[in-house]
């Protein structure tokens, strides 16, 4: 009943998944497995992203890693919800997943005890050779926006030249979280989005604070397919502002600001409240936003274990310093 809508934030949680959105939501581990964030691509599926601080980066798995077996079952012909079931399961139990890595001949096998996991707004924040920091942003949860404004601190504390802000995978979650990351990267008194509710005027959501990041200071954000609702707003903003660079491929499309009602078995129902536009009134609904530069990955940049994207933005904020070309 809900596909019926085509509406992105329509749409039924299971008793578990609403749990499981409870509990992420709230910074706590929503499920139990070996925490990495799946991904399919032409039928093969890879760790596009090992969760930091899980099981599976314990045991040595690394990004780009593809899982050709599951215990002793092979991954071909599965759908992803098969393969990530397979891979979950009771905390304390073992599970055996065989990868093929790129530069290894054989390969390889991992046996991984299962845990509570716990999915970081943050993933990853470093300050990349020639001073270009890099912030891997994964969702808008409770104390994202804080948790961004410190680490932009700590990265201008540390002589940060440049920032490439990596918004891949990024579903989204709350606006109030998304508000503060704004007036950390945006100057004041800019538009970043749109708000359209029946019967009333727009309302053009603008930036109020100072930025953490020097207006002159250059910006590149990594978008892809998985970035969606509160990244592309994001994204969208930064875009419009011409306050940065979008690398990537086109986003997911869906934008618009939802409610979940809990029913009374645990599921819920998400209904979308009101519409989203850009800071210029730009629906992005089943639209998305196009990059600057189109750098997406392929399954060639998976066996390869290349990260292309990053590679590209690197590239490009190396030559707005005016640093070598690596």
């Amino acid at each position: 009943m809900t596909e019926s809508f085509n509406d992105s934030h329509v749409g039924f949680l299971t008793p578990e998944a609403n749990r499981e959105r409870r509990e992420r939501q709230r910074g706590q581990a929503g499920f139990t497995g070996v925490g990495i964030i799946l991904r399919t691509v032409e039928g093969k599926f890879y760790a596009s992203q090992v969760v930091p601080g899980g099981p599976a980066e314990g045991a040595g798995m690394r990004d780009f890693d593809r899982i050709l077996r599951i215990n002793e079952t092979s991954t071909e012909g599965m759908q992803i919800d098969q393969v990530s079931g397979m891979v979950r399961g009771m905390a304390g139990t073992p599970v055996t997943l065989t990868l093929q890595r790129a530069g290894s001949s054989t390969p390889v096998v991992l046996t991984i005890t299962r845990a509570p996991i716990v999915i970081p707004s943050i993933f990853r924040v470093d300050l990349l050779e020639g001073g270009i920091g890099y912030i891997r942003l994964f969702q808008f949860v409770e104390r994202t926006g804080a948790d961004f404004r410190a680490a932009l601190t700590r990265l201008m504390e540390r002589q940060m030249r440049a920032l490439i802000l990596d918004l891949r995978g990024n579903s989204g979650g709350y606006l109030n979280e998304l508000n503060i990351v704004l007036n950390s990267v945006l100057p004041r008194g800019v538009a970043v989005y749109t708000e359209m509710r029946r019967g009333q005027p727009e309302r053009v959501v603008m930036t109020t604070g100072s930025p953490v990041l020097p207006p002159g200071m250059p910006l590149t954000v990594l978008v892809d397919d998985g970035s969606a609702s509160a990244s592309e707003l994001l994204s969208s903003a930064v875009q419009e502002n011409r306050r940065g660079q979008l690398v990537g491929g086109k986003t997911a499309g869906a934008v618009e600001a939802s409610i979940m009602i809990n029913l009374s078995d645990g599921s819920a129902l998400s209904v979308t409240t009101f519409r989203l536009a850009s800071g210029k009134g730009v629906r992005l609904e089943g639209t998305g936003v196009t990059p600057d530069i189109e750098a997406a990955m392929t399954v060639a940049d998976f066996d390869a274990g290349t990260d292309r994207p990053l590679g590209t933005a690197i590239r490009l904020v190396r030559q707005i310093l005016a640093l070598p070309a690596r």
